[in-house]
């Protein structure tokens, strides 16, 4: 359990997850699998994941929760100027279910560093 703790502490574990997110956002949608989940579901938890990666390895409470609010309206932007045979477009709910995710993220890290840390002083 230290190792992945190690492993989770440095950058590349959110490195990676970002440029997971930003590689599927940018695929045509009829490549990506049919999984039974709302879309917005999937840019929430996405985007919790991607935020609870970026606090655990150190980085900056507020420049977490701003740059993911900004990378979410990228990737929607960037959707928009995809070619229209890839059936993406600018959705700014898709957007505010990627600010959700990453301030539910930034909350789970909250309450994990918590306990966390009272269960290390046990």
């Amino acid at each position: 359990m230290q190792k992945i703790f190690q492993i989770l502490q440095t950058k590349y574990p959110a490195i990676i997850w970002t440029v997971i997110i930003f590689t599927l956002c940018s695929l045509p949608s009829k490549e990506l699998p049919e999984h039974g989940t709302s879309d917005k579901f999937d840019h929430f938890a996405a985007f919790a994941i991607w935020s609870f990666l970026w606090l655990f390895n150190g980085s900056k409470s507020l420049w977490v929760i701003l740059s993911g609010i900004a990378f979410g309206l990228l990737i929607e932007f960037w959707q928009k100027n995809l070619p229209v045979e890839f059936n993406r477009s600018f959705d700014l709910f898709d957007a505010l279910a990627d600010s959700i995710g990453v301030l539910l993220g930034f909350g789970v890290y909250v309450v994990f560093t918590r306990f966390q840390s009272k269960f290390n002083k046990a």
